[in-house]
C-alpha cells in the first residue's frame, strides 16, 4: 500500500470542509491549523492513554514529545490530568496541572473539570474546593 508523504495529506477536517485528494499539497496555514502529523499522532496516543487511566504512559508520551522539539500544549497536558483523573490519582493529577505555569500553558476550563474529577474519584472532595 503507498502511503502519501506526510506533509501532503490529512484525512479529516475539523470544519467538515472536504479534504484534500492525497496529491493536493496542503498551504502553510492549512497544516497549521491542522497540526502536524507528529502532533496528531501524539494527540491520538494521548487520548488511548487517558481512557485506558494509562497516566504513566501519558506522561511518558509527554516527556518523550517534549524532548523530540514537540511543545506541550494545553491538549497534551490535559490529556495527563485526564489520564491520572482516570485512573484514580488524583496527586499526579495535581502536579501535572501545577506544572502547567512553569512550562508556559494556561489551564483551560478543561484542565480544571479534569483535575476535579481526579479529586472526586480519589475521594478528596476538599482538596477540589
Amino acid at each position: 500500500m503507498d502511503v502519501p508523504p506526510s506533509d501532503d495529506w490529512v484525512d479529516s477536517d475539523s470544519t467538515g470542509a472536504p479534504s484534500p485528494s492525497p496529491s493536493a499539497p496542503l498551504s502553510a496555514a492549512d497544516r497549521r491549523r491542522r497540526g502536524s502529523p507528529t502532533r496528531q499522532a501524539l494527540a491520538a496516543l494521548m487520548n488511548a492513554c487517558e481512557k485506558a487511566g494509562q497516566w504513566d504512559v501519558a506522561h511518558a508520551l509527554a516527556a518523550a514529545a517534549a524532548d523530540a522539539g514537540i511543545a506541550p500544549d494545553v491538549g497534551i497536558l490535559n490529556s495527563v490530568i485526564a489520564a491520572c483523573a482516570h485512573g484514580g490519582d488524583a496527586d499526579r493529577a495535581a502536579a501535572a496541572f501545577e506544572g502547567m505555569a512553569p512550562l508556559g500553558v494556561t489551564p483551560d476550563a478543561v484542565s480544571y473539570a479534569n483535575l476535579i474529577r481526579a479529586y472526586k474519584k480519589a475521594g478528596a472532595w476538599a482538596a477540589a474546593l
